[in-house]
């Protein structure tokens, strides 16, 4: 009995010159990486990293009465879940603290990491003496595990001295916040690869550009076209003969006859042989030949504008596409970012649960507890485990998506915050730039281009050419005497043709309402598809609200029963079904997340909206 009060008054007695409270945020293992990440993470000012032999612990402050580090603590467990109010060493908190310290001993070593409760119903201050009145458990941490052990006094009676402890080394951080994912690619840099790497986007280019070659292709229909012709011929008929004779300006009046007619005696019945029956010849014709539309009905001007907007249509779609691939690699960001936070509260859990099992395993052995409760926590241990195992295939499966995304292998992120802001649209704003309505604009400027197109049924069409030709029966000879040339013009108009013409302006017209009518009901639809995301999402973030709220009662209500465990007033079972709850949280709260990110990024994507 001497022992065990001599082992308590070290803990009650503890002196307040050399201890403190401080709120401890998490503990991690000491690794390298570790280190580098705490020490380049964002915590509160009056926060240090403190390096033990195979641990880190970010603590903060250095309070002298409880009901201080308790109010720090209630402000801080708000961004760090799963804090906990500590004792600890003040010279930890002092600049230029040693990295060695002088040896400790065995009370002290007992003392000063003393764990204290943040339930206040087994706990009670005395704010004169600093000290705290518990129930009759000692808590003691191992600095080179960085976990807690509560021990029964029993035990506490039979255990050997405690060894002396090495002195940790302090490490001071003036960041806000923890990030532990500080490698790989960011949210901007995907976004800039995605655009010009991601083979759906370029297959939309690539149509864009096809579009506006075809545009182009109707707009060279209003300066004519130029043609060459060469003839090549060798024919031995009268009319074609005396023809090429003509065309090459080599005609003569023996060609008709002339010197038979003449031996004849003037016989007008005379068939002259040189006529009737030429010897054959060869024609070369070499023309050049221009014709131009000097109009068409319109029906130029009009194909020049549908096929303008035809290539504005494949615009639309290309920026469409290219939206919906950042979203789906926002949304992807975010989810990762959604599971990092849940894999951190499960790891969370995990420790916790590996704490139960220790303390579990010393409480069989005094036959404070049985070898069933044993049973439950490494069941439940293996639950948070299979878990955790599900969430890495899931990471695996977004890496393997977001490398489909880019093109390229993705092996890490950065990710953002698992909040996403939400835009400040306006419905004007949405209605405006969104890409559907847009689309069916342009389809509307299509159809009464078309019927414009059909309107030009009921006019001439004018055209005008001209020529330029030379001919002889060797290719190109004497082409500067043998040259001439044609110019004029030519009037063409349908008169009747059945009533088609009418027809199709008919169609036209109806094609034209019903576009009208789909736009109209593409900017209800959307003003609809706006108000209802609105809606789900004022809904989602109610929800998450909700789900925190209870997610922190949850710790709270599961560190209580963990402590009435240990107390002996509640069992195993109701500790796993508590804990149970609080899994059940995190998981709720992950969906509920990522309900509403998915909200939000479809109102961007309404709002033709990038990363705002």
């Amino acid at each position: 009995m001497k022992i065990i009060i001599s082992i308590l008054s070290l803990v009650l007695l503890l002196d307040a010159n050399e201890t403190c409270y401080a709120v401890q945020l998490l503990s991690r293992t000491n690794t390298p990486k570790n280190v580098e990440i705490l020490d380049n993470s964002n915590f509160p000012e009056n926060c240090k990293v403190i390096e033990f032999e195979t641990q880190l612990a970010v603590r903060c402050g250095c309070f002298n009465k409880y009901s201080v580090a308790k109010d720090n603590f209630i402000e801080l467990d708000l961004d760090y879940p799963g804090s906990l109010i500590v004792t600890t060493y003040k010279h930890y908190f002092d600049e230029g603290t040693p990295v060695v310290a002088p040896e400790i001993q065995e009370s002290t070593a007992v003392a000063a990491v003393a764990v204290v409760p943040v339930v206040e119903e087994a706990t009670q201050e005395n704010e004169e003496t600093n000290t705290t009145q518990e129930t009759p458990v000692v808590q003691v941490e191992n600095e080179e595990t960085n976990t807690t052990q509560e021990t029964p006094i029993a035990q506490v009676e039979a255990k050997e001295p405690v060894q002396e402890l090495p002195e940790p080394v302090v490490k001071k951080t003036n960041v806000q916040r923890v990030n532990t994912h500080n490698t790989g690619i960011t949210l901007t840099e995907a976004i800039d690869i995605l655009k010009t790497q991601n083979l759906e986007i370029k297959a939309a280019t690539l149509d864009v550009s096809s579009a506006k070659a075809e545009a182009e292709t109707v707009s060279g229909m209003n300066w004519g076209k130029l043609d060459f012709e060469q003839n090549i011929a060798n024919s031995n008929d009268a009319g074609n003969v005396f023809g090429f004779k003509l065309t090459s300006r080599e005609a003569t009046f023996g060609d008709f006859g002339a010197q038979e007619y003449m031996d004849s005696g003037l016989d007008n019945d005379l068939e002259p042989q040189d006529l009737n029956y030429p010897h054959a010849r060869n024609f070369f014709q070499s023309k050049l030949k221009y014709e131009v539309p000097l109009f068409a009905g319109f029906a130029i001007t009009n194909y020049t504008e549908i096929m303008d907007s035809m290539t504005k249509m494949k615009s639309l779609e290309k920026e469409q596409v290219e939206n919906e691939k950042i979203y789906q690699l926002r949304k992807s960001f975010y989810d990762m970012a959604l599971l990092r936070a849940s894999t951190e509260n499960l790891n969370t859990i995990l420790e916790n649960i590996a704490v139960l099992e220790e303390m579990t395993k010393s409480m069989i052995d005094v036959g404070y507890a049985k070898k069933v409760d044993l049973l439950e926590v490494k069941a439940k241990k293996g639950n948070v485990q299979r878990l955790l195992l599900q969430m890495e295939s899931n990471k695996k499966l977004l890496y393997h998506y977001l490398s489909f995304l880019l093109n390229q292998k993705v092996s890490d992120i950065q990710t953002p915050s698992s909040d996403v802001p939400i835009p400040h649209y306006s419905d004007e704003d949405i209605l405006k730039n969104n890409l559907d309505i847009q689309k069916a604009t342009t389809g509307l400027a299509i159809r009464k281009n078309m019927l414009h197109v059909s309107e030009a049924a009921f006019y001439p069409t004018i055209g005008a050419f001209a020529e330029l030709a030379t001919a002889d029966d060797t290719f190109l000879g004497e082409a500067g005497d043998h040259k001439s040339y044609t110019v004029g013009a030519r009037l063409t108009w349908n008169l009747f043709n059945g009533g088609i013409d009418n027809s199709k302006i008919e169609k036209s017209k109806l094609d034209h309402l019903k576009t009208k009518s789909q736009v109209e009901l593409a900017r209800k639809g959307i003003t609809l598809k706006v108000a209802k995301i609105r809606t789900e999402i004022s809904s989602s973030d109610e929800e998450i609200a909700s789900l925190e709220k209870e997610l922190k009662l949850a710790d709270v209500i599961y560190a209580n029963y963990e402590g009435r465990y240990r107390e002996k007033l509640s069992s195993m079972s109701d500790v796993i079904i508590k804990q149970s709850e609080q899994i059940q949280k995190i998981l709720a709260l992950q969906v509920a997340k990522n309900k509403r990110n998915q909200k939000v990024f479809a109102l961007e994507k309404l709002a033709n909206g990038e990363y705002k």
